[in-house]
């Protein structure tokens, strides 16, 4: 089914208005929300209507945002599995008890965004920054996170059930109480200052052996 074109502008408009669906839109690539003249009135209202977005959330499920910049924007409970967000900018957005399930977020700008159990399950995270970014309780089962920056995240209590975490930098990341971190990839991935529960000290040290020089001191952050 092919995607239904819609101006930046448009978008806005309707958004302020109180619309709700964007299923399948293909927005104006490189879209700044944040330059809209009302983007303050915009991210009032929506702060406004959280309450209404539980029942009546966002739907933007298959639609194409690559590029839009809204940085800030309160958005919980939306439905975008599917959706494509590569080099989009969100950062400081609230997605609590969003699902972005197989959505693409590749080289995104998600700086302390939070995700609180958010669906992420088969989202495709490849180099997107999350540093400091909130993802506690969020399902990340089978997310490709190789090469992000997670830099200060808080995943404590996240599932972790097959999440690619190579390459990803994971310094002063806080993964204390996170689910079936056994089970993720972790090669290559840096834990400098990382906070992680004693039962699964082993299973990054055992993933960091074939890295040379390994320096333990430091490593992990303290935990019980």
């Amino acid at each position: 089914m092919a995607l239904t074109y819609m101006k930046g502008d448009e978008f806005a408009a309707k958004l302020y208005a109180g619309e709700r669906d964007f299923r399948r839109i293909k927005l104006e690539k490189g879209y700044d929300l944040s330059a809209h003249e009302n983007y303050g009135g915009l991210r009032t209202f929506l702060i406004n209507s959280s309450d209404d977005l539980k029942e009546n959330p966002v739907k933007l499920v298959g639609a194409d945002l690559s590029y839009l910049t809204a940085p800030e924007l309160n958005l919980p409970y939306t439905k975008a599995s599917k959706a494509i967000l590569v080099h989009t900018v969100f950062h400081g957005s609230t997605f609590d008890d969003a699902d972005f399930n197989e959505a693409q977020f590749d080289d995104a700008n998600l700086q302390k965004i939070y995700f609180r159990s958010a669906s992420l399950e088969y989202t495709n995270l490849f180099s997107a920054n999350l540093t400091g970014a909130i993802l506690t309780r969020a399902n990340l089962g089978y997310a490709n996170l190789s090469r992000a920056q997670l830099y200060q995240a808080s995943l404590g209590h996240a599932n972790l059930c097959g999440t690619n975490f190579e390459r990803t930098d994971l310094s002063e990341a806080n993964l204390e109480s996170a689910k079936n971190l056994d089970q993720a990839k972790l090669s290559k991935a840096h834990f400098l200052n990382t906070k992680i529960s004693r039962k699964d000290r082993a299973v990054v040290k055992q993933a960091l052996n074939s890295q040379k020089p390994l320096v333990y001191d430091g490593l992990f952050g303290s935990s019980e």
